[in-house]
């Protein structure tokens, strides 16, 4: 019996050492594998609605005004003072809900749109406060969206900014500084200018100017109708082109 000792401690031993070099050793994890470009998942883009875009819309009084559906969902207007909100589709209409508590709803009816306005308070399931035609703005308007600059003896280089929110923004001498904000308005191809804020000649400070435009080969051309803003009227009588 005694001759066996040598062999069995030294198999001990050695399963001793097998076990100390696994509880010491980590396992290896598995190796991630990149994911290649092919599996990503894509990017699904909100869907076109009809009804984003500028819209000629009616108040109670009869006046008119323009909102803007961007296609964000978010929208503007320049009624009153100018309001801001959320607009969303369901249904073939759309619901605009204004931050002063007015909503108003955008339907096909017959050949055209209607708009029906519901006072603050009012349920979209009560009597609207009023029923007004609806007209979307035609393609023109998408093509004045831009920056167009003309040149003059004094302050030299003009640029003119048209944003989809039916602002604009003029910066006098081209320097990337916007010194005339205002607001505009189109029906067809006539074109109305009302300056709000910035460097404004007394005679110019929320005065409407209004003008045919049209756009040709060689730019876009302004003829004036009404006007009393003098700085305004030397100005349009320039070519302007889009940069």
């Amino acid at each position: 019996m005694k001759k066996m000792v040598g062999p069995i401690f030294t198999i001990l031993f050695l399963m001793s050492c097998l076990n100390f070099a696994s509880a010491e050793t980590p396992a290896l994890a598995p190796e991630v594998q990149p994911v290649p470009e092919s599996a990503a998942v894509p990017i699904v883009e909100k869907a076109a609605s009809e009804f984003a875009g500028t819209w000629k819309l009616g108040d109670s009084e009869g006046a008119t005004f323009f909102a803007v559906l961007n296609p964000d969902g978010t929208s503007l207007s320049d009624w009153g003072p100018g309001e801001v909100g959320k607009w969303e589709e369901k249904e073939g209409s759309v619901t605009v809900s204004w931050t002063d508590g007015w909503h108003d709803v955008i339907a096909k009816k017959d050949e055209g749109y209607e708009k029906s306005g519901f006072a603050p308070g009012v349920a979209l399931t009560d009597k609207p406060t009023n029923n007004t035609q609806a007209e979307k703005l035609s393609e023109p308007v998408s093509d004045l969206i831009g920056t167009w600059q003309t040149q003059t003896e004094a302050p030299g280089t003009i640029a003119l900014t048209y944003r989809p929110d039916q602002t604009f923004g003029v910066d006098l001498g081209a320097d990337g500084t916007e010194d005339i904000t205002g607001i505009y308005r189109l029906e067809g191809e006539r074109i109305q200018f009302k300056d709000v804020s910035g460097k404004l000649d007394a005679k110019c400070r929320s005065v409407s100017g209004v003008y045919n435009y049209t756009l040709g080969a060689d730019g876009l051309r302004y003829t004036q109708v009404e006007d009393s803003c003098p700085e305004r009227t030397v100005a349009l009588q320039k070519t302007w082109t889009k940069e």
